[in-house]
Parts: structure tokens; C-alpha cells; sequence
């Protein structure tokens, strides 16, 4: 966890300047999703009454974190929640590599894409992106592929995230279907039908148990609407 909190740190130190402490960046996207948190929290968390776009649900219901505390979603808040989500996606490129390279290497291989982020200028990575959950799924799924051998807890539960990117960002659902059956046909040839039994499981459960909530709570073309 100390690589975790240094790599927090490092990009928070970085971008300790206009990015968070004013509003000299903006972005539509982020505005959305943000203003989308705020009708979560009037509206109760009600999932159903939604504006997302090609932006699902679960990009705006993680910026109501500040909730909890009983403070607002800010720009501020948001933009730690980005740097939270990014810090966590270069930890688990950290740690898909460890086991082979060992830390230092490891630490190596993230390094150019943490001093990116850290300093660049472009205000497209700047700012709360709608591909930032998504990416965080699909590194964890990554990562506990790697593990299923000696952790299969683990792996299970890397199929759980995969499936709700249905819910995070639409133009990332065919990078999480190939995944899925790139994964598949993986434990096919291994003969693992059990764990393919057990992988399709957890990643279609959320995938069912939340579109079946939109079919009994709001008419389904309300739920395909929105993702266009």
C-alpha cells in the first residue's frame, strides 16, 4: 500500500494548482456527470432518473463519495475522485508486473505514463473522464487473471466490475466482451470448464440483476436511449 499512497501523492503534489484549487479547466463531460451526482443525491440515488449519455450511472454515483460526510460534490472532490481512480490503475499495472520484474522494474514500467499524467498540459486529461472507471475494471479484471491460479477469490471477483462497465461507459463494452471471451476460450483450452462455468457467472450477474431493475422500474428503451 506505500507504492499506492506515493503514487497518490505524486499526482495530487503535480497537479496542486489550477487543476484542482480553481475552475480554469472545464469540461462538458465532467460538468454532466457532476451535475448528475447532485441529482443523485436530491433524487435519493434513484438510478432511474438519470442523463447519462454514452455515460452510464456509475460514473456520476462514485462522485456522491462526499455524501457520506455529509459534504457537496465540488469540483475539488471531483477531480480527487480522479486522481483516487488513476492512482489505483497504475497500483494494479504495479502489481501485474511485480511478480515477474520485481518492484523496481515494475516501478519502471509505470513511470512514463505517471509523469504524463502528473504534468501534462492537455485539458483532456485533466479533468474527471468518463474512461477513467472503466479502465480501473478492466486492470482489476487484468490483474486477477494473473492471480486466478493462486488466488481464485480474487479472479472471480475481477468478472464482477467487468460486467458493470455496461454501466460506465458504452463505447468500452466491446473491450469488455472480448475480454470475456478472450477469457473463456482461454479456460476452454485449459479444460477449465468449471471456472468458465463459475467466470460467466459473475460477469453477467450484475449485468442482469441491474437491467432487470431498469425492466420493472422504467420502460427499457429509456435505458437504450441513453447510452446513444
Amino acid at each position: 500500500m506505500i507504492i499506492f499512497f506515493t503514487i497518490f501523492l505524486f499526482l495530487l503534489i503535480a497537479r496542486a494548482n489550477s487543476y484542482l484549487l480553481s475552475y480554469e479547466i472545464l469540461n462538458i463531460d465532467e460538468s454532466q456527470m457532476m451535475a448528475n451526482a447532485v441529482r443523485f443525491d436530491l433524487n435519493k440515488y434513484n438510478i432511474f432518473d438519470f442523463d447519462g449519455t454514452s455515460s452510464g450511472f456509475l460514473n456520476s454515483l462514485v462522485l456522491n463519495w462526499p455524501n457520506i460526510f455529509g459534504l457537496d460534490v465540488t469540483f475539488l472532490s471531483t477531480r480527487l475522485t480522479a486522481i483516487f481512480i488513476l492512482s489505483l490503475i497504475f497500483y494494479l499495472i504495479f502489481l501485474y508486473f511485480k511478480n515477474e520484474l520485481g518492484k523496481f522494474l515494475s516501478i519502471l514500467v509505470i513511470a512514463p505514463g505517471l509523469i504524463f499524467f502528473s504534468f501534462t498540459n492537455d485539458p483532456d486529461y485533466q479533468h474527471y473522464s468518463s474512461e477513467l472507471l472503466s479502465t480501473l475494471f478492466i486492470v482489476f479484471c487484468l490483474f486477477s487473471l494473473k492471480t486466478y491460479t493462486k488466488k481464485p477469490f480474487y479472479n472471480l471477483m475481477g468478472f464482477l466490475p467487468l460486467g458493470l462497465i455496461l454501466f460506465s461507459k458504452s463505447q468500452i463494452i466491446p473491450t469488455a466482451i472480448s475480454l470475456y471471451l478472450v477469457s473463456g476460450l482461454y479456460f476452454i483450452w485449459k479444460k477449465n470448464f468449471t471456472y468458465l462455468y463459475k467466470m460467466s457467472i459473475f460477469f453477467l450477474l450484475p449485468i442482469i440483476f441491474i437491467i432487470s431493475l431498469y425492466f420493472f422500474n422504467i420502460p427499457f428503451r429509456d435505458l437504450i436511449y441513453s447510452k446513444k
